[in-house]
């Protein structure tokens, strides 16, 4: 069921075959041509036009468009003895495009080829599966889209077939090969898994979804990664933890065993491939909270995640679906608490005396508990529920805090990471004048504050003395997320070199950025005034910084020019007083 592209030298042998053909016996339906060149049945041939004209009838009255015959009204369709590949059927087709552009021009069915040798049941589903190839066609707008054949060209006329005729087979296969955990934009063209894949546009039809409207938002795209599928996609693995009806019978995900037989915590590291999907069955002892903490990577899931909820139930399923196009390597952290649920409510992590400060909140069967509490071996006193730990000694990793009150035991835990350090600009030009911020951008990936220093070097000047005067806060408390830190800066002298930012990820270690500093010489290329606005443009050769302009009011002052996030250099310019009224002249530079 490959959709082949003809190229026009194609068709010379195709006119020289029409010839022929046309001498073999025909069959005429309103909509399509039928050649029986493999001495099939009437009973086959007639079943065929049946299945060609209602899957016809079917798409067209729900809005799916379909592209022309190349020539005449009605589609040509050609019985065979066999097709190679073992393919039931294909559909011929040119196309013209911009070679600059890539748009496609316009587009035509030339033919669809019908194996003789398949199953009453299986020509059905191949009839309804070639005209979806007819209608993606007309949808189509970009050659290298067409070109590169990605998975859903054959998933979508595929599962919009099965799911019209009620005959499932490659859908069935999605889940025995486990295809969600596979992402579909691995395999494009002929492959057999593109075929399995179809049970996602099984489920899109199931879902009440309009086919046209799948067909407008997957084949009038410009790139072969579709964000639109790629959503409905995510939504799709989601979903499979109630299983999937395919024609009659549901079929579900194979489900790995997560088994808790007390209170406790179970950390495991998934691994999963662009839009895939893993599914975990959860065995829990009785009633209690549970608390699932993702880092790593960016996955969604049915169930919540990074926040504590009571479950009821002994038994829970969970997908962990990655929704991006990349690979993502995740740890899942599971804390499971039968008589406590604890959740930590804030906290901060000082990493240069490695300390952990967190308030918790503890409850007992939904209460708040008040009174003395044991948390890692030491007693401390709740209030409301309420309690404030310090924790010593604490390094990066997965920091266990138990918690025993009343002859209950509960536990959580903290994941603690490192964080990431980037600064704009990388490349700091200067001059004498040059003033302004370079700004450090600080990841926290926790769910808590992280406090830490930061320390600067710069290249010396030749009296041994820093080159940059700098003013920044040395000592952070960084927020969960992105962290955007100003540096001031003024020039002392303009020395080449590097500037180093460390930030200290322990008491003796530190992770760096770099900037590189470069001395330029400024200069002016030429200067207009413009006698209606009073206003002069400057144009400013900066060196390697490339070319500036600025604009200045009248004829003299100060000008600043700017450069990514800081002024590169400042100049004092005086233009004597132009005697003509629209002139271009060399200003005068006052140093």
């Amino acid at each position: 069921m490959q959709w082949r592209l003809i190229l026009i030298i194609g068709i010379l042998l195709l006119i020289a075959t029409a010839s022929i053909i046309h001498a073999q016996s025909t069959y005429t339906t309103t909509h399509f041509i039928i050649y029986n060149l493999a001495n099939a049945s009437q009973t086959f041939i007639q079943n065929l036009a049946n299945d060609l004209e209602n899957a016809y009838n079917l798409y067209t009255s729900k809005g799916m468009k379909m592209a022309p015959p190349c020539s005449g009204t009605q589609y040509t369709i050609y019985v065979v003895p066999s097709i190679s590949g073992n393919e039931a059927g294909v559909t011929y087709w040119e196309y013209t495009y911009s070679s600059s552009t890539y748009q496609v021009i316009n587009a035509c069915v030339l033919y669809i080829n019908i194996s003789a040798s398949i199953t009453m049941q299986w020509l059905e589903v191949t009839a309804y599966h070639e005209l979806v190839h007819v209608s993606q066609e007309a949808y189509l707008q970009n050659a290298t889209i067409i070109k590169a054949y990605p998975w859903y060209f054959e998933a979508n006329p595929e599962g919009f077939a099965e799911y019209y005729t009620q005959y499932c087979a490659f859908t069935i296969e999605y889940f025995q090969n486990q295809l969600y955990e596979v992402d579909p934009y691995s395999y494009n063209h002929a492959a057999i898994q593109n075929y399995e894949d179809s049970a996602f546009f099984y489920w899109l039809l199931s879902i009440g979804m309009n086919p046209a409207t799948i067909m407008q938002n997957v084949f009038t795209t410009s790139t072969v990664n579709v964000p639109w599928l790629n959503n409905y996609y995510t939504q799709y693995l989601l979903s499979l933890v109630h299983g999937q009806n395919l024609c009659g019978k549901t079929y579900y995900p194979t489900w790995q065993t997560i088994t808790f037989t007390s209170s406790g915590t179970q950390s495991i590291t998934i691994s999963l491939q662009g839009l895939s999907a893993q599914y975990y069955e959860i065995e829990l002892p009785g009633a209690g909270s549970l608390e699932i903490i993702v880092s790593g990577g960016t996955v969604q899931s049915n169930l919540l995640m990074n926040q504590v909820f009571r479950v009821s139930n002994t038994t829970l399923y969970m997908a962990v679906v990655n929704p991006t196009t990349s690979s993502e390597t995740i740890t899942l952290t599971i804390n499971y608490n039968q008589g406590l649920t604890i959740k930590v409510i804030s906290g901060s992590y000082n990493i240069t005396s490695q300390t952990l400060i967190t308030t918790l909140l503890i409850e007992e069967n939904g209460t708040p508990i008040s009174g003395t509490v044991t948390i890692n071996g030491n007693s401390y006193t709740a209030n409301n529920g309420y309690v404030t730990v310090q924790f010593n000694d604490v390094t990066w990793g997965n920091y266990i805090i138990n918690v025993m009150y009343g002859g209950n035991q509960g536990v959580t835990s903290i994941n603690l990471q490192q964080p990431t350090i980037t600064n704009h600009p990388g490349q700091l030009y200067i001059t004498q004048s040059s003033h302004g911020y370079i700004y450090v951008t600080i990841n926290n990936p926790n769910t808590i504050n992280l406090v830490t220093s930061m320390l600067i070097s710069v290249p010396p000047t030749t009296l041994l003395k820093p080159s940059l005067n700098l003013t920044f806060n040395k000592n952070l408390n960084l927020n969960p997320g992105p962290n955007k830190i100003p540096i001031y800066f003024t020039v002392v002298s303009p020395v080449q070199g590097s500037m180093t930012i460390y930030l200290y990820i322990g008491p003796n270690t530190s992770i760096t950025a770099g900037t590189q500093i470069t001395p330029v010489t400024v200069s002016i290329i030429n200067a207009t005034y413009n006698w209606s606005n009073n206003k002069t443009q400057v144009v400013i050769n900066g060196g390697p910084a490339g070319q500036l302009i600025t604009n200045l009011n009248g004829l003299s002052g100060i000008i600043n020019i700017n450069y990514t996030t800081y002024v590169l250099a400042q100049l004092n310019i005086r233009i004597p007083q132009p005697l003509l009224t629209n002139t271009s002249i060399e200003p005068i530079i006052i140093t």
